[in-house]
């Protein structure tokens, strides 16, 4: 009976005074079995092959986005199920993992290295793709000054992809210090980020109906990466609750495809009928998070999914931050040989061999991939 007397203190000290980011307790028996539903924690983050998983297939589709996708003009509708459609899913999707975690790293008082490892990340990577700011340096109309400007706006937003990054910082960030009331105001919470991704959708069609990279406004840690990351931090809050729920997710998840096809639809016909567009998709849809949220839900509930054999997330991170560079590298050795080939065709076959080279590199030399990832 004593025992359970401080359980239920643990409990209580789990859902209240954790979760504010205060580790104190009263009795060393609700530390040890708080400890224990810790270690529960850290297990399902750890044994959630699910979510990994999918974030290696959801990697891949970046690597096609960034390949050859994108470039194509006046895409089909086909093309645009896939780029206005379920591969612009990833994304989001990678923001609702990140804020799943960081409710744990909280719990767990590990903020501090968590944001160690995230900047120790950027940095190595940016350091990477610091070649991407020559075409910053080679500008001939602009004063030393305006380039510098330019090279520091760049390395603080992210170059190329690493967006995320800083995104994911911010987004953190704002998650932290509003940490009390996400908890306490959840529904409302959740109408606010709803209306703040609404407002990045807005900015997104305003971005390709003006053709001016003036108003690219949208992708960024406050319009697109906090409401995603707020809705994985909801979910890992109420993860108990959203587990005992008997919900029919395949149904919803069938659902929200068809409410995704339905916008691509829309948008790559939109898209079609405009001369002269600065960009050949979109980075923000409506219907994105719904899709993202109940395949990550299905992946709490379903957590046994297993692709390859538990270097899923890995793969998908070094993935996802190494396939620009190799990318550009293949590109640079087919354009040398000159083969007699479509640009279509060509992109193609790099991002199949991108691909491969990405996959061999990380699973012949994981021990040094983890080290920058």
């Amino acid at each position: 009976m004593r025992l359970n007397f401080f359980k239920i203190c643990a409990v209580f000290f789990f859902e209240n005074t954790i979760s504010q980011g205060n580790c104190t307790f009263n009795s060393v028996e609700s530390y040890a079995y708080l400890l224990f539903i810790n270690n529960l924690a850290d297990y399902k983050i750890v044994k959630n092959n699910s979510i990994d998983s999918v974030k290696l297939l959801f990697s891949i589709t970046v690597v096609i986005m960034h390949g050859f996708l994108l470039d194509v003009r006046h895409p089909s509708y086909l093309t645009g199920l896939l780029t206005n459609g379920f591969f612009i899913t990833a994304v989001p999707f990678y923001f609702i993992v990140s804020g799943y975690l960081f409710y744990k790293t909280i719990i767990k008082c590990h903020v501090k290295k968590w944001y160690v490892h995230i900047i120790r990340t950027y940095l190595i990577w940016s350091t990477v793709y610091a070649y991407t700011l020559l075409n910053i340096i080679q500008l001939t109309d602009a004063s030393p000054s305006r380039k510098f400007y330019l090279i520091l706006r760049a390395e603080l937003t992210g170059v190329v992809h690493l967006w995320f990054i800083p995104s994911l910082i911010t987004a953190s960030l704002l998650c932290y210090f509003l940490r009390g009331i996400i908890e306490q105001k959840t529904k409302v919470v959740i109408v606010i980020i709803a209306l703040i991704w609404l407002l990045g959708v807005a900015l997104n069609w305003r971005l390709l109906l003006i053709h001016s990279l003036n108003c690219f406004w949208y992708k960024n840690g406050f319009l697109y990466g906090a409401p995603m990351f707020f809705l994985g931090f909801i979910f890992s809050r109420h993860e108990t609750t959203i587990l005992s729920r008997v919900v029919d997710f395949k149904k919803w998840i069938t659902f929200s495809a068809l409410l995704i096809i339905a916008e691509s639809l829309i948008t790559t016909s939109v898209i079609n009928s405009l001369e002269g567009a600065l960009v050949n998709s979109m980075d923000m849809m409506m219907t994105t998070p719904l899709l993202s949220s109940f395949v990550f839900i299905g992946c709490m509930k379903k957590p046994g999914l297993r692709i390859l054999n538990g270097m899923e997330r890995l793969l998908s991170t070094f993935i996802y931050y190494s396939h620009i560079l190799f990318l550009g590298l293949i590109l640079w050795f087919f354009s040398a040989v000159n083969l007699p080939w479509s640009n279509l065709t060509r992109d193609m076959v790099i991002t199949g061999f991108a691909l491969v080279l990405i996959f061999i590199i990380g699973l012949v030399f994981k021990n040094k991939v983890r080290q920058i990832i």
